[in-house]
């Protein structure tokens, strides 16, 4: 893409937001920038003026570095993450070179306690009311619905409760956290310590929830809402008893796992 004095944009299709890309950088004029994405998944990218989103232009941007992820805040901080810890080289649109130091984050933990709460409708024995069922179980690890006596063909949305705990090592200035939700059957919506998490890609389970944690005890919620086809499997057999049972619900497996992370101008 040329260039023309201005700078590349990249749109969250799902949450509204417009952010100046941080890392890329400028040949004869062409603007060079890598993406990585899922099977499935797509992006968005503006070229357009600096202070086209309304957020501050940033000093400078990341033309290469060792680091694997940068990013800018609302405020035009830039940003090096890594699980990687140790030192690493960044050279900045300026032409300087820094060397930067990425602190060693506590290790992963995987989420395996869970409390599932099914919200569902399903036709009343009248045949003329709906029927409000909700079961509720401990899950000591994660299935579909379909593997899980008394839910195998329950449609609604689940609702699932968990803990984890980020120790004293862990500090927000110099780490960060994903939570990785694995594979999750149909759309999703995550809380972690009451508050939405509003980025996320159901293409992509993989969530940077560091804005809402700290160090301590935190809690997660997930919800999960599938389409209708296995109660309609049971409800309307004539119809729909063909169709094969699906695989609705958090499947996992769920894991948070800190990062490093620094500013860098």
């Amino acid at each position: 893409v040329s260039d023309g004095g201005r700078i590349p944009y990249q749109l969250d299709a799902w949450t509204g937001e417009v952010m100046p890309v941080a890392k890329y950088r400028t040949e004869g004029g062409e603007i060079i920038a890598t993406i990585r994405l899922m099977p499935g998944q797509s992006t968005v990218f503006a070229v357009a003026a600096p202070g086209w989103s309304g957020l501050p232009v940033p000093s400078a941007t990341i033309v290469s570095t060792s680091v694997r992820d940068a990013r800018l805040t609302p405020s035009g901080e830039l940003i090096v993450q890594s699980d990687s810890p140790g030192v690493h080289d960044v050279t900045l649109s300026t032409g300087i070179t820094k060397r930067v130091r990425i602190a060693q984050a506590p290790g992963a933990s995987e989420l395996s306690d869970w409390q599932l709460v099914v919200d569902s409708w399903q036709p009343g024995a009248d045949g003329q009311q709906t029927a409000h069922v909700e079961p509720r179980m401990n899950l000591s690890g994660l299935l579909p619905w379909s593997s899980i006596g008394g839910i195998e063909d329950v449609s609604g949305i689940g609702t699932y409760s968990s803990t984890f705990t980020l120790d004293k090592t862990w500090q927000p200035d110099s780490a960060g956290v994903v939570l990785s939700l694995g594979k999750v059957v149909d759309t999703f919506q995550v809380w972690v310590n009451s508050s939405l998490v509003a980025h996320r890609d159901l293409t992509d389970t993989d969530l940077d929830i560091s804005d809402h944690v700290r160090a301590g005890r935190n809690t997660i919620r997930v919800e999960v809402a599938s389409t209708l086809i296995n109660s309609l499997r049971v409800f309307r057999p004539e119809v729909y008893g063909g169709v094969k049972r699906q695989d609705y619900g958090l499947i996992g497996p769920v894991t948070v796992t800190p990062y490093g992370r620094t500013r860098v101008a």
